[in-house]
């Protein structure tokens, strides 16, 4: 099995973890959260994955963030 970074932006400076919270996918953030995603990555406006989940309306996303151990 290949391995990979989980917490590897794109060009526009955004980790996956960040991208999946803005867009209230909830397994994805879930399956990210489990690999070993940083919480503390800032996104391309400086701002982290639950930050971008509040900004968006993912209620649900960010309790899972504030929640995860």
């Amino acid at each position: 099995m290949s391995s990979f970074d989980v917490n590897q932006k794109n060009a526009c400076g955004h980790a996956g973890l960040y991208l999946a919270s803005a867009a209230g996918q909830i397994r994805v953030v879930d399956s990210l959260l489990k690999l070993g995603a940083d919480l503390t990555i800032e996104g391309g406006r400086n701002t982290t994955a639950l930050q971008a989940a509040c900004a968006n309306g993912h209620g649900h996303i960010a309790q899972l963030i504030i929640d995860f151990p």
